[in-house]
């Protein structure tokens, strides 16, 4: 969590623009990544935790991706 809290802190000043061409994030993204971040640190404070794993896919896809391995049974 400490690198993801030395990158939130980075980009906290950030405006969108800056987030944007800095770190190559579509506007989508850039809206989203910080409130995400402080979700991800907060929960790991909660948890006591140094380590949160999550998929390489977003919600919506895990939901399709659900979907067509039920239905493939």
């Amino acid at each position: 969590m400490k690198s993801l809290l030395k990158m939130y802190e980075e980009m906290k000043p950030l405006t969108m623009a800056e987030l944007m061409s800095r770190y190559g994030l579509k506007p989508d993204r850039a809206d989203v990544i910080l409130p995400a971040a402080e979700i991800f640190l907060k929960v790991a404070e909660a948890m006591k935790c140094e380590e949160i794993q999550v998929p390489n896919i977003s919600l919506a896809d895990g939901i399709i991706d659900g979907l067509y391995k039920s239905r493939r049974q």
